[in-house]
């Protein structure tokens, strides 16, 4: 996290809103904000993978789902209820099992490629921490 200018160690998020999903920490810092969270309550709950990504599009949750690079060898997509990467918004999502994915959302970039920029290299280092490399 150091090269996007994050030195101290990210912040769990623990609400209600966002924890039922499954843990999530955040960097915030300069208006720029990086979220990483392991969706395993959406696995619990039985809506894990990406699978559940393509469905949410199918049943109108999500305004768009597009493919994104390969993350470390592992499919990935960009979705979210709006398109706001133009603005610096990205969400990523990385399937690491066929019931199981994370988020990266990246915002505050000057535009969508910085900001899935942002989103991609986070995800990398994400795998290669669940790795334990």
């Amino acid at each position: 996290m150091a090269d996007l200018g994050y030195t101290s160690p990210g912040e769990p998020d623990v609400s209600t809103a966002t924890s039922s999903a499954g843990p999530t920490c955040a960097w915030i810092k300069g208006g720029k904000s990086t979220a990483v969270g392991i969706l395993t309550g959406n696995r619990d709950r039985g809506a894990g993978g990406l699978a559940t990504i393509y469905h949410n599009k199918q049943t109108g949750h999500f305004a768009f789902v597009e493919p994104a690079p390969e993350v470390e060898g592992y499919p990935a997509v960009y979705a979210d209820v709006q398109d706001q990467r133009s603005s610096g918004k990205c969400v990523m999502y990385v399937g690491i099992a066929d019931d199981l994915t994370f988020t990266v959302k990246s915002g505050g970039y000057e535009g969508g490629q910085d900001s899935c920029d942002a989103a991609q290299k986070v995800s990398a280092a994400v795998v290669k921490t669940l790795k334990g490399a």
